[in-house]
């Protein structure tokens, strides 16, 4: 409601310029979107905390009647100074501002949310109970004990990165059959429920078991296609082993010798030139001299002929008309006019 009173429908451009800038501020590349900067989860839940603040602040600005335009976004410093002249003179100081100590806390959650169903859920705390007992769990960092937080989970999913899990995976899915029939929901909870460790092997989502598989299938066509040409690969390397039969002066071996396939003919000598290259097709073959490929700039004449002198300029309107002053005429030059016709 609040949002198609502020005009933030999804058919606006607003609302579709405001979420598809949020892309930028994704910290990591796993997630699918490359970063503006290095920053890491909690941190960029802290930037989009502060820009829909901010977002939210002009808004009001434009559209709320009365609303406070106080020429900053730190509303808190309003709201303690709100609160600090009512408790020593009885009113508030600016009847149409809401503090943010009078709105009600709910259940809904911002930016980091849970994303695993309940069966995931039952299966990982089921998990780490059976962990807690053998010792306690593993040390998170910050930035996974920040996920584990938001998500309310004791250990984050997160999606095959490492080589054991890799692993694992590939004997989980050798072990079915078939493989093409495999429910991710009730694999992503049987993985949870029996190979989380908290150290090298992590809990996983359905979506990541959808995502993976798909690599791990084109895996598989690519190490069975290199099995079955294995016949193949063998006589190649047989053939690529083979010697070059010896010449003709050399002694020849009748025992080990290999026929091979005679030699392309040589062209007719008669059919070849004399020149350096060649040109088929608007490509030179052969080698090409240095001044040959040299262009000129634009206003650049080339050499004049060294065997034929370069010949004096000459009024055309004289010569037309058989005029003994045609080499003297101011018409001889581009911009002159004749003055004898």
């Amino acid at each position: 409601m609040i949002a198609r009173k502020l005009k933030l429908n999804h058919d606006t451009t607003v609302f579709k310029h405001y979420y598809t800038r949020l892309d930028v501020w994704l910290p990591d590349l796993r997630w699918g979107h490359m970063p503006c900067c290095p920053n890491g989860m909690e941190m960029s839940k802290n930037l989009l905390a502060e820009k829909r603040h901010r977002h939210n602040h002009r808004v009001s600005e434009k559209r709320r009647d009365g609303f406070l335009k106080i020429g900053h976004y730190d509303t808190w410093e309003v709201d303690e100074l709100q609160l600090l002249v009512y408790k020593n003179r009885g009113f508030f100081l600016f009847p149409n501002w809401s503090n943010s100590s009078e709105y009600v806390a709910t259940d809904e959650s911002f930016d980091v949310v849970a994303l695993q169903s309940k069966d995931d859920q039952d299966a990982l705390q089921e998990r780490c109970l059976e962990l807690e007992k053998e010792g306690p769990l593993p040390k998170l960092t910050r930035e996974l004990q920040f996920q584990c937080n938001a998500m309310g989970t004791p250990l984050p999913f997160l999606p095959f990165t490492n080589d054991t899990e890799r692993i694992k995976f590939s004997t989980y899915m050798q072990d079915l059959s078939p493989v093409t029939n495999i429910d991710d929901k009730k694999a992503a909870v049987h993985w949870n429920r029996h190979f989380v460790d908290g150290i090298n092997i992590w809990p996983k989502l359905p979506v990541h078991f959808r995502t993976y598989i798909r690599k791990w299938e084109r895996g598989q066509r690519s190490k069975d296609l290199f099995k079955s040409c294995k016949s193949g690969r063998d006589k190649l390397v047989e053939l690529n082993s083979i010697k070059p039969a010896a010449s003709a002066s050399a002694p020849q071996n009748h025992s080990n010798s290999i026929p091979l396939p005679p030699p392309m003919p040589q062209p007719d000598p008669a059919a070849l030139h004399n020149q350096q290259y060649t040109i088929v097709g608007n490509s030179v073959i052969g080698t090409l001299p240095t001044t040959a490929g040299k262009k000129r700039r634009r206003g650049e004449r080339g050499k004049d002929a060294t065997s034929l002198p370069r010949s004096k300029r000459s009024c055309k309107t004289c010569v037309r008309n058989q005029g003994p002053h045609y080499e003297t005429c101011p018409g001889r030059t581009g911009r002159g006019k004749c003055q004898y016709f």
